[in-house]
C-alpha cells in the first residue's frame, strides 16, 4: 500500500512538470515525462495486482482455516465414541478405520484406511493441553486396549 501511494505521488508530480515541459521550462520534454508516467502507471498496476492477489490468497486461506475450525469441531470425538460403544459398534468403527493388521514375532503394524497422522496431529495443535509423545498414540492406545 506506501508503494502504492508513492508511485501514485510520483505520478502526479510528474504530470504537474508536463506544462513546464511544454513550454521548455523542465529539464526533461514532456515525451520523456510521458514516458516516465507510463512506467510508473505499469509500475502501480503491477503492486495493484500483486495486492489483490495476495488478498485473495488471504481470504482464501481465512475460509479454509474456518472451514477446518467448523470441520473439527462438529466432527464426533472418536476416541470418545469408541470408548463408550459396545463391542459390536467397536467392531465397526475398527473395520471401517483399519485396513489390515500385520502382526509378526516382535511387532504387530495397523494400516489404516485414512490417514491419521494429518488428523491427530491437527488435533494435537488446537489442544495443547496435554503433551502426547507421538502424534495418534493416545488414540492407538485407546482403541488397542479398549478390545
Amino acid at each position: 500500500e506506501k508503494e502504492k501511494k508513492n508511485l501514485e505521488m510520483d505520478i502526479k508530480t510528474l504530470e504537474d512538470k508536463i506544462p513546464d515541459a511544454i513550454r521548455g521550462e523542465f529539464a526533461f520534454s514532456a515525451e520523456k515525462l510521458s514516458t516516465m508516467i507510463t512506467e510508473k502507471e505499469t509500475q502501480k498496476k503491477q503492486i495493484v495486482d500483486k495486492i489483490k492477489t495476495t488478498r485473495c490468497k488471504v481470504n482464501e486461506m481465512n475460509i479454509k482455516q474456518a472451514d477446518l475450525e467448523q470441520f473439527i469441531h462438529t466432527m464426533p470425538k472418536w476416541s470418545e465414541l469408541f470408548a463408550e460403544s459396545d463391542m459390536q459398534t467397536k467392531k465397526m468403527i475398527l473395520s471401517t478405520l483399519i485396513d489390515k493388521i500385520m502382526v509378526k514375532d516382535d511387532s504387530i503394524t495397523i494400516q489404516f484406511k485414512i490417514n491419521l497422522e494429518d488428523y491427530i496431529e491437527e488435533s494435537l495443535q488446537k489442544s495443547v493441553d496435554r503433551v502426547v509423545s507421538k502424534p495418534g498414540e493416545e488414540f492407538y492406545h485407546n482403541i488397542v486396549y479398549s478390545l
